[in-house]
């Protein structure tokens, strides 16, 4: 039984990944509009990968190849905040996807994009955004993600 219920959570956490990283690249296909160079998409791409699955800047760096250092040195290289700050923005991207739903709780949202809880997500929407998650779903959540994480990668220079 122990098995089938294992395999059972397994296989939803690969339909949740799947879901989540969908979601990702239709925002990135967004930011791309203004951010254009390959490297830095590509670079977002394996980043909403991992982010998509849960991982943390250590996982993307194995996944790279890399050790944390070189990890910094590459989002230095490319034009990039950092690793760290890259995946929130994207986790705050994927809870803004989620919130478009209207039948989305906010507390589905918050787990289904990796915040432990509903207080933890507030917390960043506030610190990135300055909204609340009413103010945010009113403004059109994509939308608005979108245009300030854009706006931060524009502004990032080496």
């Amino acid at each position: 039984m122990k098995i089938v219920a294992e395999a059972a959570e397994a296989e939803l956490s690969v339909d949740w990944s799947e879901r989540n990283l969908a979601l990702l690249e239709a925002g990135l296909q967004e930011v791309f509009r203004r951010v254009t160079e390959p490297n830095r998409r590509e670079y977002l791409l394996r980043i909403a990968g991992v982010v998509a699955r849960g991982g943390n800047a250590a996982v993307l760096a194995r996944e790279l190849g890399l050790d944390p250092r070189s990890l910094v040195r590459l989002s230095h290289r490319i034009r990039m905040p950092s690793a760290r700050r890259t995946m929130a923005w994207l986790r705050v991207l994927l809870a803004a996807k989620l919130l478009e739903d209207a039948d989305a709780t906010f507390i589905s949202v918050a787990a289904a994009s990796g915040y432990a809880t509903d207080a933890a997500l507030r917390r960043v929407f506030h610190e990135f955004l300055g909204l609340t998650p009413t103010e945010l779903r009113a403004r059109g959540p994509s939308r608005e993600v979108v245009d300030r994480f854009a706006t931060e990668l524009e502004g990032v220079r080496t």
